[in-house]
């Protein structure tokens, strides 16, 4: 005969198993959704390193640093590298891709102009490539965004010794 502590004992089991399988299968999805994007951030990363853009910057020889910020407060990651020209001047070039969209980028903005003034970065331009395959509305509404922070259109003229327009890139640039 059963007891009512037996039931609530194997109800209780149950429930723990259950709860387990979730979370066993949550782990597992969470551990191939990091496996992913890490995968992503690398090919983007390789992507970059080649076609940045069609590779002018980088065969001129002025890529100095490739860096990755994470905004923890924003919940974004800045990729880009620290360009420096013939005369000793340089520039921290950001990438906006897709996974910026629908982001607050307010600290990441503040914080990747106070690196451009840190003695380790000491940079006197930023300039940020919004990925060209963001859809109107959202790259309206960022275009916008920074335009109100300072960032005006510019052209690879002073990195790449020729006007350059990127077909995968819309640069946008401000002196700090």
């Amino acid at each position: 005969m059963r007891t009512n502590s037996d039931e609530v004992h194997n109800q209780s089991r149950r429930e723990i198993e259950g709860y387990e399988r979730r979370q066993g299968t949550n782990t597992q999805r969470k551990y191939q959704e990091n496996r992913i994007k890490k995968a992503e951030q690398r090919r983007w990363l390789h992507g970059l390193h080649h076609q940045m853009p069609d590779g002018i910057i980088e065969e001129r020889g002025l890529v100095r640093t490739w860096v990755e910020i994470f905004d923890y407060r924003g919940d974004a990651s800045f990729r880009g590298f620290i360009a420096e020209d013939d005369h000793g001047d340089k520039a921290l070039f950001v990438f906006f891709d897709r996974n910026i969209v629908g982001k607050e980028l307010k600290h990441g903005l503040i914080t990747l102009l106070e690196l451009c003034e840190d003695s380790n970065f000491a940079c006197s331009h930023l300039l940020v490539a919004v990925d060209r395959s963001i859809g109107p509305p959202e790259s309206e509404r960022l275009n916008r965004d920074l335009g109100w922070v300072g960032f005006r259109p510019t052209t690879l003229q002073d990195w790449a010794g020729e006007g350059v327009i990127s077909s995968e890139w819309l640069f946008l640039g401000m002196d700090v």
